[in-house]
């Protein structure tokens, strides 16, 4: 399991030759305990003293006193027998610091440009998934630092850093099932909800598209609608229209004595309004042709 692991891990070498993800990988996973204990140890016991200690005021302090008592006892050793008592016991000076700076500053400098790198893409959003996912981890982050300090994300942090690796290469068989399992019946409740929704919608997007005409129809058509493949797939069978029942001879025939019926009735008088005018003025005219032969005067 372990080799599966590390060989499928960046080939990318640093740090004197050595995989810095391979290496990463084996200290998370507890390959060797003693190593990633005292790793682990080393950040935890880090953290407390940031924590609970002044670590600046402690050193300063471990400053004063050893460089107080040194420069005194160079002087009393001056005074007293001529020469210092730091010099007789002084060790040759020595620069390891600057033999390790060059592979140090390389380490550096190769982890500062990749964090360049990946910064501009996501800022530039090279990749919108990646941009978007980064945005999302931001904004968490946002509320995680303004309900708990940074310490606690820090110290949470390497809670879970140390422990989830190992649980899942103990347990990936069982985890892996249980995610595909829940995966699984979370898209199949989108998919109910998704029907649900269209179906609670569809009588209002209809009074819509009534009322508001081409309007509502472009609202509408920004809906989907569900068909036969989409209630197959959430479980819900299709509408399957009415069958059309053949009529019967005697049904035939009620039907053409009806129609025969129909139109031998009276048509309805002609409602049109410029019909009814004319037939209003018409009447006034000859209403007054009678008053005038009458001799009334209007």
């Amino acid at each position: 399991m372990s080799e599966s692991i590390e060989s499928k891990g960046p080939q990318t070498t640093c740090c004197g030759g050595k995989c810095l993800s391979q290496k990463s990988t084996s200290i998370l996973t507890w390959k060797n305990p003693i190593k990633t204990g005292t790793v682990f140890g080393g950040i935890i016991v880090a953290l407390l003293l940031i924590r609970y200690v002044n670590v600046f005021k402690l050193v300063f302090r471990l400053a004063t006193y050893v460089l107080f008592a040194t420069a005194s006892a160079e002087f009393i050793g001056k005074i007293a027998v001529g020469q210092g008592f730091i010099s007789r016991i002084r060790p040759e000076y020595f620069a390891k610091l600057s033999s390790k700076a060059p592979l140090v500053a390389d380490h550096i400098a190769k982890y500062l440009s990749g964090f360049e790198l990946k910064f501009q893409q996501l800022l530039y959003a090279e990749n919108v998934e990646n941009t978007f996912k980064a945005a999302g981890i931001s904004y968490i982050l946002y509320i995680l630092t303004g309900l708990i300090s940074v310490w606690w994300l820090l110290f949470v942090s390497t809670l879970v850093v140390f422990t989830v690796p190992k649980l899942y290469e103990v347990y990936q068989k069982e985890i892996d099932e249980a995610v595909t399992r829940y995966a699984e019946v979370a898209k199949n409740k989108a998919d109910d909800l998704q029907t649900l929704a269209i179906e609670k919608s569809k009588p209002l997007l209809d009074k819509a598209e009534t009322q508001l005409g081409p309007v509502g129809k472009y609202v509408k058509q920004a809906f989907p609608v569900r068909t036969a493949s989409t209630s197959a797939k959430a479980g819900i069978p299709a509408e399957t229209p009415e069958k059309e029942v053949p009529q019967s001879a005697a049904d035939v025939k009620i039907s053409e004595t009806a129609s025969e019926n129909i139109s031998e009735l009276p048509s309805a008088p002609n409602t049109k309004l410029e019909d009814f005018v004319a037939d209003v003025e018409k009447k006034t005219d000859e209403s007054r042709a009678e008053l005038a032969a009458e001799g009334v005067a209007l």
